[in-house]
């Protein structure tokens, strides 16, 4: 225990004298990370959230009632704070819809309106190009269906009623009373159409939000790059030391697990100074994510802490590639060609429920899926703790694999 305990403060004091070198490292991934998570995030909510619908008018425009409907619809409606109607030719909104400029637009056949007022519902044609629909257009479309038709029947039963009324010759004056409050209930039927249906937004992945998902993905890639910058330290191009030391019975296991204590120790002094330079300007990134916005400091620093067991198998599958690597080049290039890929393929760059199901076998097996997922269930509130009990599993067999390769290159060099 004694030797153990030796060994363990001599490599600590190594990674220490590396660590302004790492730290610097590190801060610029995480500004870069942390400027592209704002970026896409923004982006994001603003195309979203905040950008109206633009929707094009072409045909017989010359109808009164048509006109006095739009005025009303673009200035007393609550739609014109989502939607944007612009009358146009229909040369001009083809140009903008190939130009992105429009979201579609609505072809209003001649004598629309005319047919209209004597009860003959016609035809419109909506116009949209192919790459523009989407799960929010379908919707809206199903929405629109909907509707439509409720107008359509709620017109054929009041002019339906009509008719009766003047066919046979029923008393006007106690029907009249009977034909306002049916044609009111059907304007209200239509103009409360917000109480039509209920939008429930669950999350763009495992619950979260699309702010939330990449935070935990990203960190993910940023713990993968920063380990890159232990190469010189933890990579050995020969194995005499490592022949010496069991040769005098300190044995694989004990180097390794020396060595990874070291490293772990440096990574997450990494993460704690790191989060220390970033904390006054963490507010403005935290409101942009909804699970985190409002989060006090204690919270902070308890995510943090939660936030260790994904750094313990991050680092356990990177030590596993420095045993593997007999040069700083190709062990630079086989950290950074695993980390991005395995971020890739574990959804850390983009959100796992858009991949095949496959995919998201896959990444439920690799070392930056499992930190991921547990990291997301974190930020949701789920349950964490099947994660992390399969967190601490593997990392334990990743250190054993790397004591196998380690004892096996000692045997043979």
């Amino acid at each position: 225990m004694k030797r153990f305990l030796t060994y363990t403060r001599l490599q600590c004091k190594r990674t220490a004298r590396y660590a302004p070198f790492v730290f610097l490292i590190t801060l610029v991934l995480c500004l870069c990370l942390a400027l592209a998570l704002q970026t896409v995030v923004s982006t994001d909510n603003s195309d979203v959230s905040h950008r109206k619908i633009r929707l094009g008018l072409v045909g017989d425009l010359s109808n009164s009632y048509l006109d006095f409907g739009l005025t009303a619809l673009q200035s007393l409606d609550s739609s014109r704070f989502a939607l944007e109607i612009l009358e146009m030719t229909e040369e001009q909104a083809q140009a903008e819809l190939r130009a992105g400029a429009l979201d579609g637009y609505v072809l209003i056949p001649d004598g629309f309106m005319d047919d209209a007022m004597r009860g003959e519902v016609g035809h419109l044609t909506f116009v949209a190009q192919e790459n523009g629909i989407d799960m929010f257009t379908l919707f809206k479309q199903e929405v629109l269906d909907m509707i439509s038709c409720l107008i359509v029947e709620s017109q054929n039963g009041v002019y339906g009623m009509q008719n009766i009324i003047l066919d046979y010759q029923v008393d006007r004056a106690e029907m009249w009373d009977h034909f306002d409050a049916l044609t009111a209930e059907y304007l209200t039927l239509v103009f409360q159409r917000a109480n039509t249906f209920e939008l429930q937004i669950i999350g763009v992945s495992e619950g979260l939000s699309f702010g939330g998902y990449m935070l935990s993905g990203l960190s993910v890639l940023l713990m993968l790059l920063c380990g890159i910058a232990y190469c010189p330290l933890f990579l050995r191009r020969d194995m005499a030391l490592p022949k010496r030391m069991n040769a005098a019975r300190y044995r694989p296991s004990l180097q390794i697990a020396g060595e990874y204590l070291a490293f772990l120790a440096a990574s997450l002094f990494n993460l704690a100074v790191l989060s220390l330079a970033l904390a006054p300007s963490a507010g403005k990134l935290f409101a942009l994510i909804p699970e985190l916005s409002g989060a006090t400091t204690a919270e902070a620093l308890l995510f943090l802490l939660k936030c260790v067991p994904s750094v313990i198998i991050l680092t356990a599958w990177q030590m596993l590639l420095y045993e593997l690597s007999d040069s700083v080049v190709g062990g630079v290039l086989l950290q950074f060609l695993c980390s991005v890929g395995l971020a890739y393929v574990s959804g850390c760059l983009y959100p796992i429920n858009f991949f095949p199901a496959s995919i998201r076998a896959l990444a439920s097996v690799t070392p930056s899926g499992l930190a991921r997922s547990y990291l997301s269930a974190l930020l949701s509130d789920g349950n964490a703790a099947l994660t992390l009990l399969a967190l601490l599993r593997y990392a334990a067999v990743l250190l054993g694999l790397t004591v196998c390769v380690r004892r096996r290159r000692i045997h043979t060099s």
